[in-house]
């Protein structure tokens, strides 16, 4: 059903109608159905114990000040993603919350290369940097979010709970939503080309209105879409 739902997002692109002129409509839509392969929407598992590292950050460093801003030691987060990829683990109680974060981080970024795919992010940024309405990104990031690996959704998810978690304590540690998004926008975002100002503005906008959505309910517009065409097959 999640595939089926992916599929669908790319889908719905091409028939739906609002403000926009048609041809940045068929654009989108031609951006997502041919980003969008069945057969890799299933990708490798993630060491699952990068998740136990994120909670022990929030368990030993919740009220630390600048935490996931201030970095760790260079060799732990060049070295310890690569052992994580391995599938092994490190002994995290005996690393900074500092360095464990700067390790869950580079997780995320390096080995799993964002949460959103380089085939969407690069074409969708190419669509929305040249255009004017805002209401351009509130209708792109749900097709996002629900277009998202299984793999990724579930970290996409856990983010949102540590992020939330750390913006209950901002007073301590200084770090309330809008800096973390703005801090893990190139770790949201794959590897790609964004240089300009404007399309660094435009990924820390649409990683804000990702974790600020709903991650599990399907927005209206897609879901009576979808069952007005799962009636008519």
């Amino acid at each position: 059903e999640k595939i089926k739902l992916a599929c669908f997002c790319f889908k719905k692109l091409r028939k739906y109608r609002s403000s926009f002129k048609d041809s940045i409509l068929e654009r989108i839509s031609d951006i997502f159905r041919s980003s969008f392969k069945k057969d890799s929407y299933h990708i490798k598992k993630a060491n699952t114990f990068v998740y136990t590292v994120g909670d022990h950050i929030l368990d030993e460093g919740i009220k630390k000040e600048g935490l996931f801003r201030i970095s760790g030691k260079y060799a732990y987060y060049k070295f310890m993603p690569g052992v994580l990829a391995a599938g092994k683990r490190y002994d995290y109680t005996e690393l900074s919350v500092h360095d464990n974060a700067s390790i869950f981080k580079a997780y995320i970024r390096e080995i799993m290369n964002g949460i959103i795919s380089v085939q969407i992010a690069e074409r969708v940024m190419k669509i929305i940097k040249n255009q004017t309405d805002p209401s351009i990104i509130e209708y792109i990031v749900p097709l996002i979010i629900f277009s998202i690996t299984n793999e990724n959704r579930k970290m996409l998810m856990y983010l949102q709970k540590i992020f939330r978690k750390v913006d209950e304590y901002s007073k301590d540690n200084k770090m309330g939503s809008d800096n973390l998004y703005k801090i893990f926008t190139p770790t949201i975002f794959p590897n790609i080309e964004c240089y300009d100002l404007n399309s660094i503005n435009l990924q820390i906008e649409i990683v804000k209105r990702i974790f600020e959505s709903n991650l599990t309910e399907i927005p209206c517009f897609l879901y009576e879409e979808a069952l007005s065409v799962a009636k008519n097959q």
